[in-house]
């Protein structure tokens, strides 16, 4: 069973640096999530943001904002499909069932 937010009131912040960031919930192929909160810049281009594998994402929830002036594409574990695409200013969620993921974005105030 999933726990809707296992990392407490944590927020964790992810500098891309012009590069795909590989979310992970063990941190050992990529950058582990640490938070359901991400603040991520994608710092310079627009980047692709990979989502952890589905089986492994149960009921879990992550609200992710852009704070940078690029924009952000979320995809699935295989960079196959784009879950949402997150524009400047902008915030998106996503959460999963264990076999797909889903999101929408909303406009930062």
């Amino acid at each position: 069973k999933g726990q809707m937010f296992p990392f407490g009131t944590s927020v964790q912040t992810i500098d891309m640096n012009d590069a795909t960031i590989t979310l992970t919930m063990d941190g050992l192929t990529g950058t582990k999530i640490t938070s359901n909160l991400l603040f991520v810049d994608p710092n310079g281009n627009n980047e692709v943001l990979l989502l952890p594998p589905e089986a492994q994402c149960t009921a879990l929830p992550l609200l992710i904002a852009n704070t940078g002036g690029e924009h952000i594409a979320v995809k699935e574990d295989g960079n196959s499909s784009t879950i949402v695409t997150i524009e400047d200013n902008e915030v998106g969620f996503v959460f999963c069932n264990g076999t797909t993921w889903f999101g929408g974005t909303a406009l930062q105030t």
